[in-house]
């Protein structure tokens, strides 16, 4: 009876612990639908307003430097509340603060209003961000990728995103 006992409890113990044991499959295992950067926007209000400039520096990109926070946050958000196609951004250090919040509030908008927005994200500070890229990621209009990820995370973790 106790070797019967014994045997039972290692094939419990493998069979429960083993599994811990497991890896998560590479990104490139997962399908992933390529996407990318729509090339005509001459006819939108942010095109009308910087197409001539692009014009007289083609294959160039412009950028401006914005001196404080607070005016980058607004730049920010005034160009998201005027995209009408879409929003390409990243981000490598992403909170769950009022910036966080107030960027997270216009890109929602924006996708509720019908445009495409992709979003690249770091794995590095997710962990505070997770409930509001996690109700973002299911509008159909908003795309979420991470990069680096995983390679914190434990194995129970939740996988909500997009690969």
């Amino acid at each position: 009876m106790y070797r019967t006992l014994r045997s039972h409890l290692w094939i419990f113990a493998l069979v429960v612990l083993l599994p811990g044991c497991a890896t998560r499959l590479p990104a490139s295992h997962y399908q992933r639908t390529a996407t990318y950067a729509m090339e005509e926007t001459s006819d939108t209000r942010l095109g009308k307003a910087y197409g001539q400039a692009a014009r007289r520096h083609p294959g160039k990109s412009g950028f401006h430097i914005l001196p404080t926070g607070t005016e980058a946050l607004m730049m920010r958000i005034a160009m998201m509340e005027a995209s009408e196609q879409s929003i390409d951004m990243q981000y490598f250090s992403t909170r769950d603060d009022t910036t966080g919040k107030l960027l997270l509030e216009a890109v929602s908008r924006a996708a509720n209003r019908g445009v495409r927005v992709r979003m690249l994200l770091d794995d590095w500070d997710l962990d505070d961000f997770e409930a509001g890229a996690v109700s973002l990621n299911a509008n159909p209009h908003i795309e979420i990728r991470v990069f680096n990820p995983y390679w914190r995370r434990n194995i129970h973790h939740q996988d909500f995103f997009r690969p």
